[in-house]
């Protein structure tokens, strides 16, 4: 069994955002399958079960841990802890879990006038190459470093989801819904919707909702025409809920977790090229997409209307998921 340990500054316990899921989803997986060491560099009390650490003289006291212990790998969360592959740490091979690419991130906001952490295209692969391994959670993004970087030290892992219950198919329409946090990709993309899709919906209009952090946030202001949900205490409630998941992302970067929890729990879904990258060869198999207004419109009124073709999206999603979505699927490399 191989001695892994993850650093982070990030209090992933807290529910809500998905890069908090993400990390959290990694630990749980490597406490089941390696010695798992969890180094925590926050301000918080870490309430992560296991061995941690929250080390306060970041570099110095976090050179002295690592050079003691000896792992086999180590795992950094996010390109901002870049320094860690500074270290000299003999045996010990040090990967980055970048996620997505931070500066095609940055140029997506930026094209709605949103701010992210800047960072260019030739820095950011500076940092990756102080790596033996980057990890990304999308094959389109590891195409475009592929030439730069190298095969050898490109690792695909997804998003696992593993569903908590088994969500129940219903003939008829009740709930369309998005669900997710106030952050600015998620609430432009709800205003989108409220302001250009909404209208071309007819009767459909009234059975879409908001839920998630997102439906007590200044959304609601500026979208009178969507109705408010709740915060679900787990994801099998929220899911058990609904009957069509919706996905308006009209800009960001890497995988969105919200789109896999969608195909994972078998919702049918419809969202656009942004919300489906890294999963565009599923579209049409297990889940639409749309783009303009027209079509968003039109691919949930076809979901409504059609419970064949809802029942249909809903068995490829799983069997997706089943197949490329499981822990194993996605972590497994990191143990070979």
């Amino acid at each position: 069994m191989k001695d892994i340990a993850l650093i982070t500054d990030i209090p992933f316990w807290r529910i809500g955002l998905g890069k908090n899921i993400r990390i959290l989803e990694l630990c749980h997986f490597l406490v089941l399958h390696s010695r798992f060491t969890l180094y925590y560099l926050g301000d918080e009390k870490s309430p992560f079960p296991g061995p941690s650490f929250q080390v306060q003289d970041k570099q110095l006291e976090l050179r002295t841990y690592l050079e003691k212990a000896k792992h086999d790998l180590l795992i950094v969360e996010y390109i901002h802890l870049h320094w860690v592959a500074d270290f000299s740490l003999k045996g010990t091979a040090i990967y980055l879990d970048a996620h997505d690419l931070l500066s095609a991130r940055t140029k997506s906001f930026e094209s709605f006038n949103r701010k992210s952490n800047a960072i260019t295209s030739e820095q950011e692969i500076d940092y990756f190459r102080k790596f033996d391994k980057v990890m990304f959670m999308q094959k389109e993004e590891i195409e475009k470093v592929l030439p730069m970087m190298g095969e050898d030290r490109l690792l695909l892992c997804p998003h696992p989801v593993v569903p908590e219950v088994e969500v129940p198919f219903r003939q008829e329409v009740e709930v369309i819904s998005f669900f997710g946090s106030p952050s600015w990709p998620n609430i432009d993309g709800i205003q989108w919707f409220h302001d250009t899709v909404l209208p071309l919906m007819g009767v459909w209009a009234q059975k879409c909702i908001v839920n998630g952090t997102a439906s007590t946030s200044p959304l609601s202001i500026f979208s009178p025409h969507l109705a408010k949900g709740k915060i679900f205490s787990s994801l099998g409630d929220y899911y058990k809920s609904i009957d069509i998941a919706i996905n308006p992302a009209l800009y960001g970067s890497g995988l969105k977790i919200k789109t896999v929890e969608a195909l994972a729990y078998g919702i049918p879904l419809v969202t656009t090229s942004v919300g489906a990258q890294g999963l565009r060869e599923e579209t049409g198999n297990s889940f639409l997409l749309a783009d303009t207004p027209e079509e968003f419109a039109r691919a949930i009124c076809a979901l409504a209307e059609s419970s064949d073709l809802r029942r249909r999206l809903s068995m490829n999603a799983r069997a997706f998921a089943q197949k490329h979505l499981t822990p194993a699927a996605c972590f497994g490399s990191l143990l070979q």
